[in-house]
């Protein structure tokens, strides 16, 4: 009854899972439209007085690929595809010619400049052949491209007077899609800019614009005369170059040096339309970089273009551990920009990031000065990009770092094995170890102390939506009491693999294989005569007048589970990770040559009485699993990590099964740790009550890691 019961709240809780799932908020659509901006015309341009001639817009010929709502983004290679979570708002067909003919509108070349003429015949056509509006991406980064020819020609003559070509590709500062859209938006009404200059020359009999078709002029040439900006917001950024949000903060003054917002770099601020200094980078006040006459115009994102670089400084071991070392930064001249300890990354703490200004520069550790010709390094900071400087120091015997051993500028896959999507991790550990044990005995717990050494190796496999995990550890413990020589007490060889598919970020399907056994034979020590009985009842070996005899094969008994469900990832961060899974399981025990012995049963022989072990079955069971894997890293070097493990049997006749190991380890210097494991399980016996196994283990360790 209550098996069935927990089995109801469980799959009540699995459906109300699925139903949060179905619930997931929709997808949110993006829609961008392309805008006439006044603040980028060019007022060079601008007529007195207009030629007396008509002109008709015509509609642009767009190839079927870019004549769509969806943004065309290609990859690298001839891929492209359709963004259909981001869309234009009016189809490029409909708001390129308007941008168009507001713009000579606005610079009053013709009398007349239309989309539509009913009642009479225009003097000119304008024609514009759109051949590519796309967004590249290229791994980490994204261009906007534009490809497009316009054309002026008398109305009703199919040979053109003027053209004007455009094949452009800027490269985008935030890699969104929306600032390719402004990118675009700009490319169009700037390439315009051009095309109207060649109309003036040509319409005044001035060759100047059309000696070279695809000229481009510089944005200098824009006045900085805002009587004709209507009024309003605008945006203004600094890209972040490390694509991250520990940049530090930028300022933002008026004209008159009157602080009006700050804001971390990367995160865009609204504005007034006008002009603004921005202060930024690290270091004291008068090291900071000052950008003076920023202008912002309304209903535009104005984006600085980088003239700083980014560095941050990790400082390792030789066996590649974080360590904690103070370092202090010098430019050229000798004047620091502070000094900082780096953080673990592994432990989910953030570097920090330094802003600077181009130019090489010097770092020293343990408190060395500028002068100093030991514990130092040097990098160059570039423009606009972001450098990762890796010191190696050495360490003392209790694992204190020393001096610089090596430094320099790595690849990431040199230094951050962890971080590639295949990671191996593996390690020795040797245990000093008083272990409490009342598996064998309820009531009566054995305590021994004794030698435990362990081999591990942890393999994982991590790019989204996959994830695949092995985990083995191979056990051995040796003791011995004052008595007796130097036995195996315990050994275990076990091997966890699941793999798991995320169909949502923290939710997914997981199936796994899990195997337990051990690789030694084991003897029960007792003195007298035994008989060994096979599970179809015929025997197998006598042992009369002995001290010892097999009870355990090597390898079985053999423990196979098997699962397939879901998995809920609680959480997944470097310093906490937990996941919680539930699904359908089987559990294989195999037990060949697995002997138990029957209490007051015993076989005659020859005239001696011998004691009954009798071999147990195989079985198997068929259940609900649910598991919980949990790894918590702790202050003061402490981290705590669980693994736990419950079946419930579809047949009623079997227990469930429960497995849990809690494990807390707290590491004393380099490679010593004092490392608790508390391991729960069920036994269930032939003909014995069941009762809650609890193991204790208090080690002393000693560990190596392999890399």
């Amino acid at each position: 009854m209550k098996q069935t019961f927990i089995r109801i709240i469980f799959w009540s809780a699995l459906l109300a899972l699925f139903s949060g799932c179905g619930a997931q908020k929709q997808t949110l659509t993006n829609h961008y439209v392309l805008e006439y901006y006044s603040h980028l015309e060019r007022p060079e341009l601008e007529l007195n007085e207009p030629y007396p001639y008509t002109v008709r817009i015509n509609s642009p010929v767009i190839p079927t690929i870019y004549d769509r709502r969806q943004i065309v983004i290609r990859h690298f290679g001839p891929r492209i595809t359709y963004s259909d979570n981001d869309l234009w708002a009016v189809p490029l067909s409909e708001i390129i010619p308007r941008l168009v003919t507001t713009r000579l509108n606005r610079y009053r070349i013709f009398n007349l400049a239309q989309q539509d003429y009913l009642s009479s015949t225009p003097d000119y056509e304008i024609n514009t052949d759109i051949r590519y509006v796309e967004a590249i991406r290229y791994e980490n980064r994204m261009t906007a491209k534009l490809v497009l020819d316009f054309y002026l020609r008398e109305a009703g003559n199919e040979n053109y007077i003027l053209r004007h070509s455009v094949n452009r590709e800027e490269s985008l500062v935030d890699n969104t899609l929306e600032n390719f859209v402004q990118v675009v938006n700009d490319l169009i009404l700037t390439e315009t800019d051009e095309f109207s200059a060649k109309i003036i020359s040509f319409l005044s009999g001035d060759d100047t614009y059309l000696q070279d078709e695809n000229r481009t002029l510089s944005m200098e040439a824009v006045s900085d005369d805002s009587s004709g900006i209507d009024e309003g917001d605008g945006l203004l950024v600094l890209p972040s170059i490390t694509k991250t949000d520990y940049e530090p903060d930028y300022l933002v003054y008026t004209g008159k040096n009157q602080l009006v917002t700050s804001a971390r770099i990367g995160s865009s601020v609204k504005l007034p339309a006008g002009n603004y200094t921005i202060r930024y980078g690290s270091g004291a006040e008068r090291q900071k970089i000052t950008r003076h006459n920023v202008k912002v115009s309304p209903r535009y994102k104005t984006i600085v273009e980088p003239d700083w670089g980014c560095l941050s400084v990790e400082v390792r071991s030789d066996t590649r551990e974080y360590m904690k070392t103070s370092y202090e930064i010098f430019d050229g001249s000798g004047v620091s920009y502070g000094s900082e300890i780096p953080a673990n990354e592994e432990l989910g703490e953030i570097n920090r990031i330094w802003v600077l200004r181009p130019g090489l520069y010097k770092i020293t550790i343990n408190n060395e000065k500028y002068s100093s010709y030991r514990n130092f390094a040097t990098v160059m900071v570039e423009k606009g990009e972001f450098s990762k400087l890796t010191i190696i120091v050495d360490q003392d015997l209790e694992g204190n770092p020393t001096d610089l051993i090596g430094a320099g500028i790595l690849d990431e896959s040199q230094m951050t094995v962890e971080y590639s999507n295949f990671n191996v991790e593996s390690a020795f550990h040797g245990n000093f170890n008083f272990t409490s044990d009342n598996e064998s005995d309820e009531e009566t717990p054995i305590q021994t102390f004794l030698l435990n050494g362990q081999f591990e190796t942890n393999i994982s496999y991590d790019r989204e939506p996959y994830h695949f995990v092995t985990r083995n550890r191979l056990e051995l413990e040796s003791f011995k009491n004052d008595d007796k020589d130097f036995r195996i007490s315990y050994d275990e060889l076990w091997s966890k693999n699941a793999f798991t598919y995320y169909f949502f970020n923290n939710i997914g399907l997981y199936t796994r294989v899990d195997a337990a056994g051990h690789v030694f034979r084991r003897n029960e020590y007792s003195d007298g005569n035994f008989v060994l009985i096979d599970r179809v009842g015929d025997t197998t070996e006598w042992y009369t007048d002995v001290r010892s005899l097999p009870v355990k094969d090597a390898v079985y008994p053999l423990i196979v589970k098997e699962g397939v469900g879901v998995n809920y990832r609680v959480f997944n961060h470097p310093k906490a990770s937990m996941n919680i899974r539930a699904g359908i399981g089987r559990r294989q025990d195999r037990n060949s040559g697995f002997y138990y012995l029957e209490p007051g049963q015993t076989l005659d022989r020859n005239g001696l009485s011998y004691q009954i072990y009798r071999e147990y079955d195989n079985f198997n069971q068929d259940g609900t699993e649910l598991s919980v894997l949990g790894r918590f890293l702790l202050p003061l070097n402490i981290s705590y990590t669980l693994d736990a493990d419950v079946l419930l049997p579809f047949n009623k006749d079997y227990a469930m099964t429960l497995d849990v190991e809690n494990r807390v380890n707290m590491k004393i210097f380099k490679y010593v740790s004092l490392d608790y494991k508390l391991r729960l399980k069920n036994i269930a016996r032939e003909e014995e009550p069941d009762f809650l196994s609890k193991r204790h283990s208090l080690f002393l360790r000693l560990t190596y890691n392999l890399r």
